[in-house]
Parts: C-alpha cells; structure tokens; sequence
C-alpha cells in the first residue's frame, strides 16, 4: 500500500510524513530519495527531473520506480509529482492557509511576511507546472484525494491520529 500526502509548498509536509511512517511501522520514501532513485533509474542529473516531468517525459519512470519499492511492504510518499505516479491506495490533500505557512517561513528564514508569501507563491506555481505533465490541473483539486484536513486546525500528530483513523476504517473495494 501506497499512502500519499500531498499539501501546498511550506506546508511541513515531510514532518508530517514522516511521523505517520513512524507511528504505522511503514518506509518513507522522501522527495529527495525519490529524486536520487529515479536520477539513477533515468541515468540523468537530479536537477533535470523537474524538466523532464514537466514534459511529461519521467513520469512512466516514476510510476515503475514507487512500484518497485511499495512492492511486498508499505510506504508513505509525499512529493507531489510521485503521488500522481504511484497510483496510491490512499491520496491525503493536507490544506495549510498561506499566512500559516508564510509566518512559519517568516520565523525559519528571517525573512519579511510579503517575502516569505511570494516566494511560496512561487514555489506552488512551478510545482504546478511540473505536475501538468501528469495531466493535474490544480494540486488542490479535492477530487484526487480520499482525504482532505485542515492543518489550520490540527497540529502534526492530530493530522497523523486522523489519517490512520482513516485507515483503520476505509473500505477496501
């Protein structure tokens, strides 16, 4: 089983990931091991992976790549253009408004709030232009995911208590 987490850039999604890795006893596979595993598996530059999956081009690659390591075990992946390939048993949309999200980088960066606000702006909208590749309009498009939760409202190991809720109690079709 596949269990995705996908949430807007600033979001601590990794924080998040990785705790409920460690509560279920599962793998996780970071956005950079990902990038390291599938730069080796495209015998390419890291740094060349978000053209080619902006073209379209990697994702076949990367569907093969989650495959192989969700094959006999269970992991937790959440890096946007890997969700898309995974065909997860379970896609987590994790909403973070963008003051919350800004204020962290404010405090983290020593940055200014319309700063750290732009950059993330930034930052959303080149991931979504990577993720056109796999045919995803919109990241927050709520129709792609079994699960959508307001991190506004919850911190890091209420989110993980409600997926795995989640988890024990979804249907297996």
């Amino acid at each position: 089983m596949i269990i995705a987490l996908a949430a807007y850039p600033g979001s601590d999604i990794e924080r998040i990931s990785k705790l409920l890795a460690l509560q279920l006893g599962i793998k996780y596979l970071s956005r950079d091991r990902i990038m390291d595993l599938l730069s080796e598996k495209l015998s390419v530059e890291r740094e060349k992976i978000p053209e080619m999956l902006r073209n379209g081009k990697a994702y076949d690659a990367l569907a093969e790549l989650l495959k192989r390591e969700a094959k006999n075990t269970h992991i937790v992946i959440d890096w946007l253009p890997a969700i898309w390939s995974s065909n997860a048993s379970i896609k987590v949309f994790i909403y973070r408004s963008l003051k919350k999200r800004a204020l962290e980088r404010v405090k983290s960066e020593k940055i200014p709030l319309c700063d750290a606000e732009n950059k993330l702006k930034k930052e959303h909208d080149m991931l979504q232009e990577i993720l056109r590749g796999s045919g995803i309009e919109k990241i927050d498009d709520i129709k792609h995911y079994e699960l959508a939760i307001n991190a506004d409202k919850l911190d890091a190991e209420g989110i993980t208590s409600v997926i795995i809720r989640y988890i024990k109690n979804m249907r297996v079709e």
